[in-house]
């Protein structure tokens, strides 16, 4: 008999789709830009190395004849496979029950709702639950509502909406392009700054040399801000052979194809000791923490690794409230007896790692609240017991 175990909440977060952008006219090719650029871009072909190491079928297989719902949930959401076959063969071998449960469980509809949907019009509502692999739209930088803008403000222009186009990435399509497949919102996001904005800015230069200057600038300025927008700009500069382009070279190769946040992923979905089921629900937590770690175009790290350890999320799992209101009281009794009155005088590493660890804590359980009440609902347990 199929039972509903569901321990965890599926959370999609994801960005508003719609159409893809339009070229405006300014965006009519040249042949010295696109020379220039030739070099240089980077394409959906070569943008990330496919990691050729998908998780077994078989493993998906078990998944979707299990009685885990939150499981089969989480593995329609970041869908490791190429073939997206897979979930209908395996759930119209299953009972109409388990695939209305599976609807009403990921939000699609009430029972009531569900109730009245053939099993095909069931199936057909869970696989909209897929990566949607659909584009995302921004505005595009117009350089004639920037006329007026210092070099400083300029660059903070861009700045902004290159973060904006960032921000509009779901974090499962970032697992999508991490896996090898397509995934629009980050070709968009890097066909933008490989060749959308550099031909808009150097079409733009070429009617107003008088700019020049004022570009160069602000691509200095972005250099230490967002190495996206700065190769944009350097690229959309080449063209018109200033004197010397020193401070307009391109940033680290590494940041190109967003590996800040790729390269990390890949470990995870490499690892070959992690079931796969495991993966699932570190990805879950880290859809949580990618929202919570790129809040504004200020306070965004384009080159520090994206942080993918869950060990302290994955303890709130495994203990049970007490045992872990027992662990972080010992913790933290035994880092403060280890402390002195001069430790606080000078305000040193001891108090400020003490203080770290305290905010671990607490950023884990945040990432754990939002992956779904079950975590919430133990988190003022274990503060209860404590």
């Amino acid at each position: 008999m199929d039972t509903f175990i569901a321990p965890y909440c599926f959370i999609t977060l994801g960005a508003i789709s719609t159409s893809s952008w339009a070229c405006p006219w300014y965006l009519a090719s040249s042949s010295t830009l696109q020379d220039s650029l030739a070099s240089s871009m980077s394409t959906s072909d070569d943008a990330v190395e496919s990691t050729n190491q998908y998780p077994q079928m078989e493993e998906g297989d078990s998944i979707l004849r299990g009685h885990d719902f939150s499981a089969i949930l989480l593995l329609i959401r970041f869908w490791p496979y190429p073939d997206k076959s897979l979930l209908r063969s395996v759930l119209c071998n299953r009972r109409v029950s388990v695939v209305a449960t599976l609807l009403v469980v990921a939000g699609v509809g009430n029972q009531q709702a569900v109730a009245k949907l053939s099993k095909d019009q069931m199936l057909d509502r869970l696989e909209l639950l897929f990566p949607s692999n659909s584009p995302t739209w921004q505005p595009l930088f117009g350089p004639r509502q920037a006329v007026d803008q210092t070099p400083d403000g300029l660059a903070a222009t861009i700045n902004q909406q290159s973060w904006r186009q960032f921000h509009s990435i779901p974090f499962e399509d970032l697992v999508q392009y991490t896996l090898g497949h397509s995934a629009t919102s980050v070709e968009d996001f890097l066909h933008y700054h490989t060749s959308v904005l550099p031909t808009v800015v150097s079409r733009y230069l070429y009617m107003y040399p008088d700019q020049l200057q004022r570009y160069r600038l602000a691509t200095h300025a972005l250099s230490n801000q967002n190495p996206f927008a700065h190769r944009a700009l350097s690229l959309g500069l080449q063209p018109h052979f200033l004197p010397s382009l020193d401070d307009c070279t391109a940033s680290s190769e590494l940041s190109y194809n967003l590996e800040f946040i790729v390269a990390p992923l890949r470990k995870i979905l490499q690892s070959q000791g992690q079931p796969l089921e495991g993966k699932l629900r570190q990805l879950a937590v880290l859809a949580v923490r990618y929202r919570l770690s790129y809040p504004d175009h200020m306070n965004m790290d384009w080159v520090g690794n994206f942080q993918t350890n869950t060990l302290l999320f994955e303890s709130i799992l495994k203990e049970s409230p007490q045992e872990l209101a027992e662990l972080i009281t010992d913790s933290d009794l035994a880092n403060f007896r280890n402390l002195s009155l001069q430790n606080f005088e000078d305000n040193d590493e001891a108090l400020r790692e003490i203080s770290h660890g305290s905010n671990e804590w607490s950023l884990a359980v945040r990432e754990g609240a939002l992956v779904g009440q079950y975590i919430a609902k133990k988190a003022l347990e274990v503060a209860k017991a404590g």
